[in-house]
């Protein structure tokens, strides 16, 4: 596939093309000189292809800066069209060619305002100086009519021509350009469709994995409690209700992120309004109040987050509310200036005043201090 020619190359490359021409021309002039003998008339030409030849060197092997070819070209034209209209005069029409450097200059959309102020401003006055110095007389060498208007054909027939080839150029390089980011946005738009069926196809697997998980949490869970049948001691029953408990809220959180079109993000606020609906179902005694913002977490937060929730609402109603007849719970999560806040508390019996998370005789205590840590 053609790759975009960018402005900078297609600058070079119209300055290579307007600098060979510019050779050509000379050659011709030089040639067109020595046919009618006008003596030192002829350095004009031979210095300018000289300094042509040159630059174009210079240019090809990126010796010099394509800006800096361009300007020393540019004033060479200008100053060799004042020489020539010196010689010939006004009607040899060599001046035409002083219309061509702005142009050229305007194929290059990356210069400064500065610059082309100052250019083009130099281009004027030389241009105007050719104008007040020799409109409508006669060069210091005198020749035939016939001559004359030949000379004038060549300049307007070369500036024609250049014309012509820079629209060429322009026109096929436009061309190239529309082709290459046609096909571009072609493979771009197939490749954003491959893309999105990736990802379409990733997150239908990613969904079925968080089924499958809750759906073998939930197999855990229903033998937990099919085991809870045939054991009759109170602290192994407790153990394996606590289990089964916490297989639960992981099983939530699963589900959460099956039915969730986020993928793998966790409605946090949905979450616990199903954790504790769970609990009032178990305790409906237990007035259970929620305040949350909504608030989406990545799953490796959700789990451990959901399982603190899970280990202080179970420590709530085991410990907090004996002889209370309006027990109460409350949650909240804000969001404060370094992140966001957790608060849990209820109207219970409180903790002993010397009590330490770290060292509470609780595994319940201790999954939540585990749990804060990650």
């Amino acid at each position: 596939m053609p790759k975009i020619i960018s402005i900078s190359n297609n600058f070079k490359n119209v300055i290579h093309l307007s600098v060979a021409l510019a050779i050509c021309i000379n050659f011709y002039l030089s040639w067109f000189l020595i046919q009618v003998s006008t003596g030192p008339a002829i350095l004009s030409p031979v210095i300018a292809t000289l300094i042509f030849i040159l630059i174009l060197i210079l240019s090809i092997k990126d010796l010099i800066p394509v800006n800096l070819i361009f300007f020393i070209g540019a004033y060479t034209f200008g100053i060799e069209a004042y020489i020539n209209t010196y010689y010939f005069g006004w009607d040899s029409g060599v001046f035409y060619y002083i219309f061509l450097i702005p142009l050229t200059f305007l194929l290059n959309t990356n210069w400064s305002v500065f610059i082309t102020a100052i250019f083009n401003g130099s281009i004027i006055f030389l241009a105007s100086l050719i104008w007040h110095h020799f409109e409508g007389g006669t060069g210091k060498l005198v020749l035939a009519k016939e001559v004359q208007e030949e000379l004038e054909r060549f300049n307007l027939a070369g500036v024609g021509m250049v014309v012509l080839i820079m629209m060429i150029y322009f026109s096929y390089t436009n061309k190239v350009n529309s082709d290459t980011i046609i096909r571009a946005n072609f493979i771009l738009e197939r490749k954003n469709k491959e893309i999105s069926e990736q990802h379409h196809h990733v997150q239908i697997l990613l969904k079925e994995v968080h089924h499958r998980v809750k759906n073998n949490l939930q197999i855990i869970s229903s033998l937990l409690s099919m085991q809870t049948r045939s054991v009759t001691d109170e602290d192994v029953l407790g153990v394996l209700d606590e289990s089964r408990r916490r297989v639960d809220a992981i099983a939530l959180i699963h589900q959460k992120l099956y039915s969730n079109i986020q993928g793998n993000k966790v409605d946090f606020n949905s979450y616990l309004k199903e954790l504790i609906k769970t609990q009032q179902i178990i305790q409906s005694d237990i007035d259970c109040q929620l305040e949350t913002i909504d608030l989406l977490l990545d799953l490796d937060i959700a789990v451990p987050l959901g399982l603190i929730v899970s280990e202080m609402i179970t420590n709530s109603v085991k410990h907090a509310f004996k002889d209370n007849k309006n027990p109460v719970l409350h949650i909240s999560l804000k969001e404060n200036r370094i992140g966001f806040e957790l608060i849990f508390h209820d109207n219970g019996v409180g903790l002993p005043s010397d009590f330490d998370l770290e060292s509470a005789d609780s595994l319940g205590m201790e999954i939540i201090a585990a749990l804060i840590d990650q």
